[in-house]
């Protein structure tokens, strides 16, 4: 399930939810572009946890490639 905020046209806000997973794959990301990412874990009752510390990334600028990058929360 996915939840989009925009301002001025352009997404500000991307929530995404996983169930009964503990890796999630975002890709279409833009190049050149700042992205902070956190995790919030729901209980087995359906009560959220706290929220992780936020991760920061920038993706390549366009035309470059790296191997895929990974983030443990």
């Amino acid at each position: 399930e996915n939840d989009e905020e925009r301002a001025n046209g352009k997404v500000t806000t991307y929530t995404v939810l996983v169930l009964e997973k503990n890796s999630v794959q975002i890709s279409d990301l833009s190049p050149s572009t700042v992205y902070l990412f956190k995790v919030q874990a729901l209980s087995p009752d359906g009560n959220p946890g706290i929220y992780s510390l936020e991760q920061e990334f920038s993706t390549l600028p366009q035309g470059e490639q790296r191997e895929n990058v990974c983030f443990n929360f």
